[in-house]
């Protein structure tokens, strides 16, 4: 990315009138780290050409990448002015008004985004960890159940939904829903490797079945998952 941002910068100094390009090297700022440049590059390209909802939407990012969220949110939402269809956009508004904590908005950001493209799992899956924040676990559970019908293969989702299980008291479903992440997560090796939240979780509804054998060995791998991962972080940066 620093020969992608020499080139654009040369191209900014030949035409300093081009919005694309100082799109362009704010993607490759964003991508070496240096948000605060990437903003000052996006918000150049806005200037120059304010109706780009893609601009809109990568400074978006950027200010959510430094916890500026209420600036992410503005420009998602003129995003969405400029572009209304735009699903992701209304689904990337959501989690903002989730992480602020306002639920009812954040459902009617991801309803839109699900009329608009009913075939995205992230729509149905982020529809269904709101109502889980809300404490309606049947709402979540349906919500769920169409993410899983769109995307059978995300392990994430499986895992989602046996957690909303887990929240009933149907910890016999819920260990299918586990079973079935586990299996995909050892194809997928989704968050950590190995994945040690899924067997600790379904551990614990052993655990709530008085299956203690069970309980205790999935916490066990769990344990063991969680220290390779430390582990193999620790090799990532370097540390012995």
């Amino acid at each position: 990315y620093n020969q992608a941002i020499k080139d654009y910068s040369k191209t900014i100094e030949l035409d300093p009138g081009l919005a694309l390009a100082w799109n362009n090297r704010g993607i490759a700022y964003l991508q070496e780290g240096d948000y605060d440049q990437a903003i000052k590059d996006y918000s150049k390209a806005i200037e120059l050409e304010p109706r780009s909802a893609q601009t809109f939407t990568n400074r978006g990012k950027a200010y959510s990448l430094t916890d500026q969220h209420e600036k992410a949110i503005a420009d998602f939402t003129e995003t969405i002015r400029l572009k209304p269809d735009d699903a992701a956009a209304w689904i990337v508004r959501g989690l903002f008004y989730f992480k602020k904590g306002d639920y009812d908005q954040a459902i009617k950001e991801y309803t839109q985004a699900i009329k608009l493209d009913p075939e995205s799992e992230r729509g149905w899956d982020r529809r269904g960890d709101v109502y889980i924040r809300k404490g309606d676990s049947d709402q979540a559970i349906k919500d769920y159940s169409q993410a899983i019908k769109v995307s059978p293969r995300s392990a994430l989702i499986w895992y989602d939904r046996g957690f909303a299980y887990g929240n009933k008291g149907e910890y016999g479903q819920a260990i299918n829903d586990y079973n079935e992440a586990i299996k995909l997560d050892k194809a997928q090796g989704w968050l950590s490797p190995g994945n040690a939240v899924i067997w600790n979780s379904r551990g614990d509804a052993y655990r709530k079945l008085g299956n203690e054998a069970k309980a205790k060995a999935d916490f066990l791998k769990a344990k063991e998952l969680f220290l390779k991962a430390e582990e193999l972080e620790a090799k990532a940066k370097g540390k012995p």
